[in-house]
């Protein structure tokens, strides 16, 4: 584009587009991470990004990522965004105190050890979705819970493995991070206990809950919370196939109340559970409007206790 173009200008122009190029870095195409990583050494010393991005590189190698990470300066990167590199794991020279936002989603090899490194280095931390990352267990999940309290949004939904994550991690990082705005536990083995200490201790800031396929979550937590108020901006709510959730009528006088507040609650759910839901909005307005007829019928029927016209003429 415009900016490449501009690197041979002269050397001035080199310089100033180098750094502006190098703060965010993007890349899409193995063949495009490889070229780079053979660049000299010259090329890439003094870039400092502030973001980086490595998208759907399924084949990368991990020798190619680290020959980079030995050249650039990363000290200023702010988000690190690995979206299905299946090969790949961070080096540890990203994870610095800079960090506040990682992506790891659908890595095959990023684990405990990592997420542990992770929480101990970049503890200002905001965001951190590690989808898909079927190595990491309660350990890794625990040390972010314990060093890391700026969490605004957390992402560890899975389908493989779900039982290598449970209450014993998942309440801990919720206790230490109150500002959560966003979470997902899809295909986790977290109970009542977590979402429970989820509404205590984040509710106030929840947006987004992720529930898809949590079986160990019941009407003793979700149909309750929703019914307390405890969650009040809540606004993305996914439960399918949570077998444990059967009040659906509180979901739904929930949803209504939200409504009321100018809040679209958004539910995703299965074929099964949409269809009971909207019995369930046709069974509430069928008790509801002889209600609505008979508090109306009252209010213009009954007594005013309003002077009447005659006295006014007396």
């Amino acid at each position: 584009g415009v900016l490449s173009s501009c690197l041979l200008v002269n050397k001035l122009f080199y310089t100033i587009t180098k750094s502006i190029l190098s703060e965010r870095m993007i890349f899409r195409s193995q063949n495009c991470l490889e070229a780079f990583a053979q660049c000299e050494k010259e090329t890439l010393s003094g870039m400092r990004p502030k973001t980086l991005k490595l998208d759907r590189l399924y084949h990368a190698k991990q020798s190619t990522l680290e020959s980079i990470g030995r050249v650039i300066d990363a000290r200023c990167i702010e988000t690190l965004e690995f979206f299905l590199c299946p090969k790949l794991a961070p080096p540890l020279a990203f994870f610095t105190s800079s960090l506040l936002s990682l992506t790891a989603a659908g890595s095959r090899v990023f684990d405990d050890s990592l997420l542990i490194e992770l929480a101990q280095r970049s503890r200002q931390l905001q965001s951190l979705d590690i989808r898909a990352c079927d190595l990491v267990t309660d350990t890794g999940i625990h040390a972010v819970g314990v060093h890391c309290k700026r969490l605004v949004r957390i992402n560890l939904g899975r389908k493989k493995k779900g039982h290598l994550i449970s209450d014993s991690s998942v309440a801990t990082l919720v206790k230490n991070n109150p500002f959560l705005e966003t979470v997902g536990l899809a295909g986790t083995f977290v109970t009542d206990v977590t979402i429970w200490e989820l509404a205590i201790n984040c509710g106030r800031s929840l947006r987004r809950l992720s529930l898809n396929g949590c079986r160990g979550i019941s009407d003793k937590s979700l149909s309750k919370i929703l019914n307390c108020g405890l969650v009040p901006d809540l606004c993305v709510l996914e439960i399918r196939d949570v077998p444990g959730i059967t009040d659906l009528r509180l979901i739904v006088k929930f949803r209504r109340h939200q409504a009321l507040k100018g809040i679209f609650l958004c539910i995703d759910a299965n074929e099964a559970t949409s269809a009971c839901l909207k019995e369930c909005e046709y069974r509430i307005d069928l008790l509801s409007s002889p209600l609505m007829r008979q508090d109306i019928s009252e209010w213009v029927n009954g007594k005013d206790n309003d002077t009447l016209y005659t006295d006014f003429l007396s």
